[in-house]
């Protein structure tokens, strides 16, 4: 019974760690790349920005977005200042073709989308943030594929800048994965600092819980049968590297999110027609927000198995303790390649402590 339960359980792991990758680079092989470089198509776009207290960095953030290969009055920029209390609003003064807003409380991020979206002109929208920084011609590569009436949605890429090599080996693995996904008009997810989505399928994300907004909005568009593609020649780049303690807070309240993504999840698998979407959302994202627990429960299967006898099981359990002592050393050295082993445990612990409460954030 316990070599079942030791098979049933691994199944995931090998799937996700091994057959999922295996299978992206064959779809990768299979499925050509869209090239949307000789598009020309020049829609409105309106571009959202919500900060809190971003005075050090929303003036090189609209200067930025201002520099754009793209014509002048084609672009709306529109800065949301979540209860700023720092001189963002006086910052912001500075540049009346920025339209801007200040809460008077502290109501959270999808609120302020929400609101920013209300009050748009632009038939797209362009949705970033406050410390992100566009390439020159990313906004005329992002809007591109939206030349094709089919297209509701399309996710630019993301370069990490920053000293944890770590990270970004696992960020170019995601951009990857987004690529692949983007083939089949199902991206699993958007980059929140780089994408954008049609303002006629924009549907109000909830403002009474801590969620993802970019993977909400995502899950909105594939639920109503929309097609999500990937652009890599539309880039920005972020400089990452806040910490060890700061980026494994960040995983956990990227769990809370998680958590309360569940019900649009359900819904989009429900309501899109792709059966690759299906599957990229339970081999991409499902499975890596449940293996800590399906990982203790082989560890306690082949721990028990240890007494018994020594086989390949055993050996399992071994390199299974050995990968957490070595983690455990790491995490206490602060050495960045400890991401790499908590990363999902953060995001669990996230997932399952108070994941309803609401609490707005930023660097996510």
């Amino acid at each position: 019974m316990l070599t079942i339960l030791f098979f049933i359980f691994l199944f995931p792991v090998f799937h996700h760690y091994a057959g999922f990758p295996l299978s992206m680079l064959i779809l990768n092989i299979l499925k050509k790349e869209k090239n949307w470089k000789k598009l020309n198509y020049i829609p409105s776009v309106s571009i959202i920005v919500v900060t809190r207290n971003g005075e050090a960095s929303i003036a090189p953030r609209i200067e930025n977005i201002l520099a754009s290969d793209y014509p002048e009055d084609k672009i709306e920029v529109i800065v949301m200042s979540d209860n700023s209390e720092d001189n963002t609003v006086e910052i912001l003064k500075k540049y009346p073709k920025v339209r801007s807003f200040q809460s008077n409380k502290r109501v959270g991020k999808a609120a302020l989308l929400n609101k920013a979206v209300k009050t748009a002109t632009g038939k797209i929208l362009v949705f970033t943030d406050d410390n992100t920084e566009f390439d020159k011609e990313n906004i005329r590569e992002l809007v591109k594929p939206f030349y094709y009436h089919d297209i509701s949605a399309v996710c630019g890429k993301l370069i990490l800048k920053g000293k944890n090599h770590f990270e970004a080996l696992y960020w170019n693995m995601e951009s990857f994965y987004r690529s692949v996904e983007g083939k089949f008009n199902c991206v699993i997810g958007a980059n929140g600092a780089n994408y954008a989505v049609r303002r006629e399928i924009y549907t109000p994300l909830p403002e009474d819980r801590l969620i993802m907004d970019d993977f909400i909005n995502t899950m909105n568009i594939l639920s109503q049968a929309g097609n999500m593609v990937y652009n890599r020649a539309a880039f920005a780049f972020e400089e990452h590297g806040s910490g060890l303690s700061r980026e494994f807070e960040r995983k956990a309240r990227i769990g809370r999110g998680n958590a309360n993504a569940l019900p649009y999840i359900w819904k989009m698998l429900r309501g899109s027609k792709k059966i690759l979407a299906a599957y990229f959302m339970i081999s991409h994202k499902i499975l890596r927000w449940f293996m800590p627990p399906i990982l203790i429960i082989l560890f306690i299967i082949s721990g028990l198995f240890s007494m018994e006898e020594f086989d390949l099981i055993t050996l399992f359990f071994l390199l299974q303790a050995t990968a957490y002592i070595f983690g455990g050393v790491v995490y206490f050295m602060k050495k960045p390649i400890s991401i790499i082993f908590w990363s999902s445990f953060a995001l669990f612990f996230g997932m399952i402590v108070n994941p309803k409460k609401k609490v707005p954030y930023w660097d996510v």
